[in-house]
């Protein structure tokens, strides 16, 4: 089947503390910068999504489904904060586009019950 869709996916990463293995003195006394968040980044991304969709029955209890997807919109609106130098760069774009992959094998162990093993990669 064809599907038309939307995604949105959002991150947050933190790093703590301070070790500088070049030139010693960049970072302050590492004890002081241990409990500190020194970086972050915030990010999310919307897109429009357009694919196909299939669904193959293996045997009457082993499933396989697959999905492709172009992305034709994607936006991105980031913020990469250096706490220890008080500096904010805000990060956004909105003329990306990507593709999406996904597939799962899954079994019917009882009527309503199904478990699966899939993979997904995605490309902005």
């Amino acid at each position: 089947g064809l599907f038309v869709g939307y995604n949105y996916y959002a991150q947050n990463m933190n790093v703590y503390g301070c070790r500088q293995i070049a030139n010693a003195g960049v970072c302050a006394d590492p004890n002081e910068l241990n409990n500190l968040i020194v970086l972050s980044e915030d990010n999310n991304y919307q897109s429009l999504r357009v694919g196909l969709v299939s669904q193959f029955d293996l045997t009457n209890r082993l499933n396989l489904t697959a999905e492709a997807a172009y992305l034709p919109v994607v936006r991105f609106n980031g913020q990469d904060n250096h706490n220890a130098r008080q500096l904010i760069l805000p990060e956004t774009s909105s003329s990306g586009d990507g593709s999406m992959i996904e597939t799962v094998l899954s079994y019917q162990v009882a009527d309503n019950w199904n478990v699966g093993l899939g993979a997904r990669y995605w490309m902005w």
